[in-house]
């Protein structure tokens, strides 16, 4: 912590709130967005960073945030107050889709209302509804089925919230659920919460914008009455494979 504060950078999500200067949000999902990081007054989120369009990083990681020059930062801030979101229809949307001649634009909260997809590994690509990636399975769902996550049912069909696994094409859940399941288990252990396939099923979770956390599983002992129990909690650096954020 000592070290932290002599270079001048602080994680703030914590701490009291302070606005992203890139999304314009004081609090957003930390699924989605990372940690909020602060430096010499300027403030954003960890893949804001990562997932604005043209905002590049130097290979010195220690210098503005994370490799994020205020300046660059700023000049992405600029060029964001003449572009609109696609999803909320405000201005100061950072982040552009990937797919040639596409001009929509949209901040990285509004990014899973509005069904647009970021990869959350190198090079950090963003879509659009339009374009987005779609699984490429063919599989439906049978009538009845329920997400095995929460046990509530899923549509009737592969949609932007429903997704299926690739392998047995038998697991089918709820983006919502298979997110939390993947901020908890982390890369090295995730899998299919049926087959337990882990090849397949994680390569097609990155493409449909999964975000998995590049470590073990999250845990911490919590002292109790009679002794310590493990319970699931979320551990910094959240960090995304093959580029893990320092």
């Amino acid at each position: 912590m000592g070290q932290k504060r002599e270079q001048g950078l602080v994680n703030h999500t914590a701490v009291l709130p302070f606005t992203c200067v890139l999304c314009h949000r004081a609090e957003a999902d930390p699924d989605i967005c990372g940690d909020q990081l602060e430096k010499c007054g300027l403030c954003a989120h960890a893949f804001c960073l990562f997932f604005a369009t043209l905002l590049s990083r130097q290979e010195n990681r220690r210098v503005g945030l994370m490799g994020f020059l205020p300046r660059d930062i700023q000049i992405a801030v600029w060029r964001a107050a003449q572009k609109r979101c696609c999803v909320c229809g405000q201005s100061g949307a950072t982040i552009m889709c990937c797919k040639e001649d596409c001009d929509r634009w949209f901040h990285l909260p509004c990014a899973k209302e509005g069904g647009c997809v970021n990869v959350y590994v190198t090079p950090y690509s963003s879509f659009c509804p339009e374009h987005r990636p779609e699984q490429d399975v063919e599989a439906t769902p049978e009538p009845g089925t329920d997400c095995p996550i929460c046990m509530e049912p899923v549509e009737d069909r592969k949609t932007f919230r429903t997704l299926v696994c690739p392998a047995c094409k038998r697991a089918w859940f709820h983006r919502d659920c298979i997110q939390g399941q993947a901020m908890r288990a982390g890369l090295f252990s995730l899998r299919c919460p049926l087959c337990r396939d882990t090849g397949e099923f994680l390569v097609q979770m990155f493409i449909v914008g999964i975000r998995i956390p590049f470590r073990l599983v999250s845990f911490c002992l919590a002292p109790r009455t009679g002794g310590a129990s493990a319970v699931l909690c979320q551990a910094l650096p959240q960090q995304s494979w093959p580029c893990p954020v320092p």
